[in-house]
């Protein structure tokens, strides 16, 4: 009879733990996607739009879709006081977005609950009689759940 609980009690426990690792690699599948999706548009809203006021307009529109409304109000805060000289989402280094496209690869940090880290290559031109090179941006978030989606809540 001891075997027998022991053998139930092992197997609950395998249960339990495979599908743990099966919610969580869910929240990944729809995470990373939603991601990449958000780095790919506001890179190309950055690339595609000259009128500032435009710009801005945009970017707060992603920011809408994409962030929890507590980290828009941080970033609102910010941009009152500093304007937009400072650019978290992509360490003020964006690039065209065939290169974001190719090149953005997102990872689960396994170190930290809801934490992801972004990195992409940007392309980089000191001045018109230096050759460009490539640099690799590298961006840590943490994601939340906020009215039954995915959104970015803060940038390290």
């Amino acid at each position: 009879m001891k075997d027998v609980s022991i053998i139930i009690y092992v197997l609950t426990l395998m249960l339990f733990t495979t599908l743990q690792s099966s919610q969580a690699q869910g929240k990944e599948e729809d995470i990373i996607p939603m991601l990449k999706q958000f780095y790919v548009e506001y890179n190309s809203a950055w690339e595609n739009t000259e009128n500032m006021l435009k710009l801005k307009d945009k970017l707060i529109s992603l920011e809408k879709e994409y962030c929890t409304e507590e980290l828009q109000n941080k970033l609102m805060k910010f941009y009152k006081t500093y304007g937009m000289d400072h650019d978290y989402f992509m360490d003020d280094l964006g690039t065209d977005t065939l290169t974001m496209r190719n090149t953005i690869i997102i990872t689960k940090d396994s170190s930290e609950n809801e934490a992801y880290t972004v990195s992409f290559l940007a392309t980089i031109v000191d001045d018109p009689w230096s050759e460009a090179y490539q640099k690799k941006v590298t961006i840590h978030l943490t994601v939340k759940k906020e009215n039954g989606s995915y959104k970015i809540d803060d940038i390290q």
